[in-house]
């Protein structure tokens, strides 16, 4: 492309010509085919105007060897802006978002058709880069350059703690909230807590200190300590120190004037027992129960204290009684049966021969009793078969 004269003064119309060695052009500046053959050529324009009145002016021609000029910078964006501007664009095909990022530049002399390839590999925790290739179509090989766009993971979650709370306890589960985490496009996180209880409090009967720990796993190991003080923003919320673990103790006073509830009046499943001497080995199942505080449970009963398991346990019926103390000092109790069963089946031996009489009739019949066919059958708990 040669560029056109820069005219000072005329008055009239006039015609341009342009004169080199590779030909000629009779407009003003414009497209002319050159030999891609670095050097410095002659070129001389020549203007006339309408009264036959020419001016000469000669200039040099640069061929420069080369097409692409300059192949855009790399650049560094944060994985909110990748989340934001250019995921759904690349995930549909839509490379011609990151033109923002810049295209190469050719000479100015030259006008070569540009592709693009992209390649994106950007985690789930938005690190990662995206590569574009750029391939310029000139005769013979083709030309390429590369953009990298690096894309960093930034741990800027923040974090809205439930705040200290008194609770009234009764039979349902305590609710006193939970984290609520914001601004999590990029994180992986996870969100632990650990209860510790002080007894004896001054205006409650007990206090749980309810360590919340939230951790971007990002960043953080799953057991990684929160080592670096995490900042209180001006929303009220928490945020990130810098190694992705955010910390909180809640503090929760109890107060629980309710004893503890069996339901189903702590009925149990009848509990077998498939020992061949006719006994077994027998662990009293839980009873159903709700209680809103930590507690204490008791079990007594005919087999011994606790749950067992219990060795040498026969078939029969065993009283049981639960104790339930809560952390308050409410106390209930409650008494049941626990029936343990043989479950273990008899086992049958017969007789391959067996000699039976027939007596003649319409049809045929003969009787078989079933000690005729017994050979030495077996119970484990009964020899009454």
């Amino acid at each position: 492309m040669l560029p056109p004269i820069d005219l000072v003064h005329e008055c009239s119309d006039f015609e341009v010509q342009i004169t080199t060695p590779f030909g000629t052009l009779t407009t003003n500046g414009g497209p002319l085919n050159i030999p891609m053959i670095p050097g410095a050529y002659d070129v001389e324009y020549q203007v006339t105007d309408e009264c036959l009145n020419d001016s000469i002016r000669n200039a040099k021609l640069i061929v420069t060897e080369g097409v692409v000029a300059s192949c855009p910078d790399d650049v560094t964006i944060t994985c909110d802006f990748y989340n934001d501007n250019l995921l759904l664009p690349l995930a549909s095909g839509n490379n011609a978002v990151l033109s923002q990022f810049g295209d190469p530049v050719l000479f100015i002399n030259c006008d070569f058709n540009v592709q693009q390839s992209v390649v994106t590999s950007v985690n789930g925790c938005g690190e990662g880069t995206i590569t574009r290739s750029f391939e310029i179509e000139t005769p013979g090989t083709p030309l390429t350059c590369n953009q990298i766009i690096y894309v960093n993971h930034i741990s800027d979650f923040e974090v809205s703690f439930p705040g200290d709370t008194s609770l009234i306890c009764g039979t349902e589960a305590l609710n006193a909230g939970e984290p609520l985490i914001l601004n999590e496009d990029c994180e992986n996180i996870v969100v632990s807590m650990a209860d510790s209880i002080v007894e004896n409090p001054p205006v409650a009967c007990y206090e749980i200190l309810r360590t919340w720990t939230v951790r971007n796993l990002c960043v953080a190991d799953p057991d990684a300590p929160d080592n670096i003080p995490d900042p209180l923003l001006p929303s009220g919320n928490y945020g990130d120190g810098g190694d992705g673990v955010i910390t909180f103790t809640q503090t929760i006073s109890v107060i629980d004037n309710t004893p503890p509830v069996f339901t189903n009046a702590c009925n149990l499943p009848e509990i077998c027992i498939y020992g061949t001497g006719c006994s077994g080995e027998v662990e009293i199942p839980m009873p159903e129960f709700t209680e809103c505080s930590p507690y204490e449970l008791t079990i007594m009963s005919d087999l011994g204290v606790g749950q067992g398991p219990f060795p040498g346990v026969i078939p029969g019926d065993y009283s049981v009684t639960f104790s339930i103390t809560d952390q308050c000092g409410n106390q209930s109790s409650c008494n049941t049966t626990l029936t343990v069963v043989d479950c273990l089946p008899p086992t049958p031996v017969c007789f391959t021969n067996v000699t039976a009489v027939v007596e003649d009739g319409d049809p045929p019949s003969g009787i078989l009793t079933a000690d005729e066919l017994n050979g030495l059958s077996s119970d484990n708990c009964s020899t009454n078969l």
